[in-house]
């Protein structure tokens, strides 16, 4: 991260701001964070960028070599889009297998949208992975409200028996489980915020947890029963903010190069099935307002000041 300058800013808040540079003052960033953390990014193209890396560093972690026979972990996958041509003028490519695979394998969602909300055409997931919703509002009257911009975490998902795309394939050189997105029935999500009664009752959880470290081993007996009631309180007002989501059609307009060494991009429209969500590793600045953090790592800074909107 660069050093910032902005004239709105005092001398003091400059300083302040200055020593927490990585890189600078012996500041690394640590390997995990018990708090609530979050990259904070200027655009989509750095926010997809650093969920690529993060996905990277999780397969590579956690997946075989593609070409051994042990088989994929089942709690990551990444959910292909459905993609067709369109009689739209503004088509004007060849659209075949190698313009879909293209698609699928170089562009993020900052390079295919759907009016102003961005389509991700290779959704990479796991378990308790962060989400970003990009439904309408007609789902605000639901059981479980939801609408653009709704914040949620991975819980499940539901294939289709006998799901011919279910398979896997090579990423990062490891052996990664793969679905066309036709071929998933629903994605179940939970809230990532929490209400007054669940941060109550975890940290009703964590000071019990501290007490059990200081107490004898007869003592400790008591604690842990009651540590395992209020779990099964905190389980059950979890599963009341789930929500499922299925894969919804769109007409995207995509902005790509045709090959690695092109000047220019393509611009074309295509029908697209995908689900209405994107990957929230990484969050861009105006998504944030409103929001409290504990720790936030911006990623980069201009020179000059503060990015626009920010």
């Amino acid at each position: 991260m660069k050093e910032m300058w902005h004239g709105d800013l005092s001398k003091k808040n400059r300083k302040l701001f200055n020593t927490r540079v990585v890189g600078k003052n012996n500041l690394i960033l640590p390997s995990t964070f018990s708090q609530d953390a979050c990259y904070a990014c200027p655009s989509n193209r750095e926010r997809n960028a650093i969920s690529a890396g993060n996905f990277e560093r999780h397969i590579l972690n956690t997946h075989p070599p593609f070409h051994s026979l042990e088989a994929p972990p089942e709690h990551t996958i990444v959910i292909e889009a459905e993609i067709r041509s369109t009689k739209s003028k503004q088509r004007n490519v060849t659209f075949d297998n190698v313009l879909r695979h293209r698609i699928i394998t170089t562009c993020g969602n900052d390079n295919v949208k759907y009016r102003t909300k961005h389509v991700d055409p290779a959704l990479c997931l796991y378990v308790w992975a962060y989400l970003i919703c990009t439904v309408g509002n007609e789902f605000l009257k639901e059981k479980v409200p939801r609408g653009n911009g709704t914040l949620c975490r991975l819980v499940s998902m539901k294939i289709i028996d006998d799901a011919t795309s279910h398979t896997h394939k090579k990423y990062y050189g490891r052996k990664v489980v793969t679905v066309c997105a036709k071929d998933v029935e629903w994605i179940e999500c939970e809230y990532v915020i929490k209400t007054e009664p669940m941060v109550w009752l975890e940290r009703e959880i964590n000071e019990l947890t501290q007490k059990i470290l200081s107490a004898t081993k007869r003592a400790r007996k008591k604690p842990h029963k009651k540590i395992s009631r209020i779990d099964m309180q905190l389980s059950s007002l979890c599963r009341t903010r789930r929500f499922k989501l299925e894969p919804q059609n769109y007409q995207v307009v995509v902005s790509m190069k045709p090959h690695n060494h092109a000047t220019t991009k393509l611009q074309f429209t295509c029908q697209m099935t995908q689900f209405p969500i994107n990957i929230n590793d990484a969050t861009t600045g105006h998504k944030l307002q409103g929001m409290s953090k504990d720790v936030i790592i911006i990623t980069s800074w201009p020179r000059g000041g503060l990015f626009r909107n920010w």
